[in-house]
This record gives C-alpha cells, sequence and structure tokens, in this order.
C-alpha cells in the first residue's frame, strides 16, 4: 500500500497531538468549554478505559478537542523522532 505524503503528514499531526493532549473527548463533549460540561453534567467516560500507560501529563487542549491527558514527555521526543527519520 503506498501512502501520499499529505496522509502521512496527517497521521504524524494526529500522533503528535495524541501525546500532547490524549484521547478524544466524545463527540458531545468537544468544543465546550470546562462550565459548560459541568452545567450539563457531561463525564468523559473514555478517559476512565482509555488511561495512558507509564503515566501522564495534564495538558489542556485549547480547542477543546481532546481530554488534556498526554503521554509522558519521553513518548512525545519518540513520536518526534519517528516524524524525523
Amino acid at each position: 500500500m503506498e501512502l501520499s505524503n499529505s496522509l502521512l503528514c496527517t497521521i504524524f499531526v494526529e500522533m503528535e497531538e495524541l501525546a500532547d493532549h490524549g484521547v478524544t473527548l466524545p463527540p458531545n463533549m468537544q468544543g465546550l468549554t470546562d462550565e459548560q460540561i459541568e452545567e450539563l453534567k457531561l463525564k468523559d467516560e473514555w478517559a476512565e478505559r482509555c488511561q495512558p500507560s507509564g503515566g501522564h501529563t495534564q495538558n489542556k487542549d485549547e480547542i477543546g478537542r481532546r481530554n488534556g491527558m498526554g503521554k509522558n514527555k519521553f513518548f512525545l521526543l519518540f513520536v518526534q523522532y519517528v516524524m524525523l527519520i
């Protein structure tokens, strides 16, 4: 299978976002502020099932698309290294 450069670039950008900000929020929570989530009494059930192995760092996603539980810095460095190869 041949991958185009744009598809590869998209994959690497998403990997970096995953490493930095964690998994995506459920669709009904994406784009909402913390106050709106609290007011609507929404809960991120995916966060409990998708805990990063090896620990995580809290890094809030400004866009509100991801849960903010990014992998540790070693994984982020690994992803950036792979992107350079």
